[in-house]
């Protein structure tokens, strides 16, 4: 089975500062003790058969305000093939020079500021969409987290891409589909960014809708998103180490080479492995 992970974090808590994942700290997740430990490149490969060919490593609260520490560390620490997506707070004061300091380091190729329930309000603000044209300028591409049933949050991610068309943006995890209830609006949005090829969605993430998620409902969304979005455009993802709250990394990838076998065998290279490669511009050792 080959397959490149464009979602995963690492944890290195003795390096890092990761204010999220501290028991004192939002979110108040009942069972995040379990991923609140130390979680390594070596880590991952200690502990699965499936190693992936190469990861896109996203941002995980190692320092917020230094964003290119994590870079560094990764730079130090990786064995396999990676890049990298930066924090970055798109309303802060220092969003340019981090901007700045950032592309010059091979290893990154864009940045996430995690939009969630203020999406609309971060992406309308001045500032916010003189810091993405920046962003574009300099060839680095946007991790837009949002959910695709804001309606007020896709319009003005929409409006974004009208006003900065040379902007790459990744729609991580899919746009959180519901999983147990009618996703109509979610259809409905995901199909918006249809015509523009400047937008992938990246499915994964499955957990943070439901801790207990069933192969059956991530059918329907991969088939979904393939009626939707150009199969060129879709990149299966893990989510790891958040993943293991519902199975162990490697039952995962298995899971998603069986489904993609039955749903669509003549584009599963490219979900699995070869749209991430070209997305990501990952080299391979």
């Amino acid at each position: 089975m080959n397959f490149v992970d464009p979602h995963l974090h690492f944890f290195a808590l003795q390096q890092g500062q990761y204010g999220w994942l501290k028991s004192s700290n939002p979110p108040f997740w009942p069972d995040k003790p379990a991923i609140a430990k130390e979680t390594t490149e070596a880590t991952l490969l200690a502990n699965t058969n499936s190693v992936p060919a190469a990861y896109v490593h996203i941002e995980a609260g190692f320092d917020n305000k230094r964003p290119w520490r994590e870079i560094y560390y990764l730079q130090q620490t990786s064995r396999l093939p990676f890049r990298a997506i930066a924090t970055l707070d798109l309303l802060g004061n220092n969003a340019l020079s981090h901007i700045e300091a950032l592309a010059h380091m091979p290893a990154v190729v864009g940045v996430r500021h995690i939009l969630d329930e203020d999406a609309a309000t971060i992406l309308q603000h001045p500032k916010a969409r003189h810091t993405l044209k920046h962003l574009a300028s300099v060839g680095l591409m946007f991790e837009a987290q949002l959910s695709l049933a804001d309606d007020v949050g896709v319009k003005a991610l929409l409006n974004v891409l009208e006003q900065t068309p040379l902007l790459k943006v990744t729609l991580n995890h899919g746009g959180f589909p519901p999983l147990s209830c009618n996703s109509r609006k979610w259809k409905r949005n995901l199909s918006q960014f249809s015509p523009l090829n400047n937008v992938a969605v990246k499915l994964s993430g499955w957990e943070m809708q439901d801790r207990q998620w069933v192969w059956s409902q991530v059918r329907e969304v991969v088939e979904t998103a393939m009626t939707a979005i150009t199969h060129d455009r879709i990149i299966m993802a893990s989510n790891f180490p958040l993943c293991q709250w519902r199975m162990p990394y490697g039952s995962l990838w298995q899971g998603y080479d069986a489904l993609l076998a039955s749903v669509t065998p003549e584009h599963k290279p490219a979900l699995m492995q070869q749209n991430a490669m070209k997305w990501y511009a990952i080299k391979g050792k």
